[in-house]
């Protein structure tokens, strides 16, 4: 079953569930916290992705209701159908299965933050070999990352709490 609407970090996807109608309910769509992209402030959803996304539903007269939740119960609820969707994510073969995607909503390359004083860099994936990377959990990176067994993945919940990996 796919669900209603998904809107992703790279793609915009509007899918409609049943071949019924659609109704005046609300569409219910997560997101992360992500910042400057998406974050919550002050009780209020805000960020770039945010506001296209809001200004989108706008433009289409559909009700919308944003819900900040961390990525893996996010995914989980829209794959499950107890949310609409979410945005914030790549589009990887194993999720094609659940949603559907558009054209991207914004371009947003995957990049590595390092400690100021690191000699590393990343022009490649072997680059990453026998470091420590931290990632979120559930998150994908692409399949050439997720399917790279050669570098450390430290998972955490929070973009946070990796980079507090960063200075500890």
């Amino acid at each position: 079953m796919k669900n209603k609407f998904f809107i992703s970090i790279g793609t915009i996807l509007i899918v409609q569930i049943l071949l019924t109608p659609l109704s005046l309910a609300k569409t219910r769509l997560a997101f992360v916290d992500f910042p400057p992209y998406e974050y919550l402030e002050n009780d209020t959803s805000k960020g770039i992705l945010v506001d296209t996304v809001k200004e989108i539903f706008l433009q289409i007269n559909e009700p919308l209701e944003l819900e900040l939740l961390p990525f893996k119960r996010a995914f989980i609820k829209a794959k499950t159908g107890k949310i609409d969707g979410l945005f914030n994510f790549y589009k990887v073969p194993e999720r094609e299965a659940f949603f559907d995607y558009s054209v991207p909503l914004i371009d947003n390359e995957l990049v590595f933050f390092v400690p100021q004083d690191s000699t590393v860099e990343y022009k490649e994936i072997n680059d990453l070999n026998e470091l420590r990377v931290g990632v979120m959990f559930g998150y994908s990176y692409g399949q050439k990352f997720d399917q790279h067994k050669k570098f450390y993945r430290m998972s955490s919940y929070t973009h946070e709490l990796n980079f507090q990996k960063l200075i500890d």
